[in-house]
């Protein structure tokens, strides 16, 4: 995945936890940084996007996603994918340089998703828990 690089006027959709304040601040900052390139989505909303993913199977408690060409990505995969874009911004050249080689956004991301969590469980708010049957 280190190899995807992309125009930097290609859109891109993030599907985010809104409630989460890590993952709110973060996609609130790459959206203000790519300069509404990125088109923000909450996953506690119901969207295609969020429909799309949980078909996939994707956890929504455990990692972001992100819609690319028709093709998701993620957790990791995602924030490689994004880091590995060609940005305009240094701020956002910076906040994704840990994450633009697989192997290392491999070893950071579960530490993040340990984060979301207890953020969630100090604020009381559920968890989306997608993959359940309604």
């Amino acid at each position: 995945m280190s190899d995807h690089v992309s125009k930097p006027d290609t859109p891109y959709c993030l599907l985010y936890d809104g409630q989460c304040p890590m993952c709110a601040t973060f996609a609130k900052f790459a959206d203000t940084a790519e300069a509404g390139k990125l088109k923000r989505i909450d996953a506690r909303q119901d969207s295609p996007l969020r429909t799309q993913a949980t078909k996939a199977g994707f956890d929504l408690d455990y990692g972001i996603v992100i819609e690319h060409q028709g093709k998701l990505y993620y957790g990791a995969d995602a924030l490689t994918c994004l880091a590995n874009r060609n940005h305009d911004s240094l701020k956002l050249m910076l906040v994704y340089l840990p994450f633009k080689y697989r192997w290392l956004s491999s070893l950071i991301y579960p530490l993040l998703v340990c984060v979301r969590r207890t953020l969630l469980w100090v604020r009381r708010k559920p968890l989306i828990n997608n993959l359940l049957p309604r």
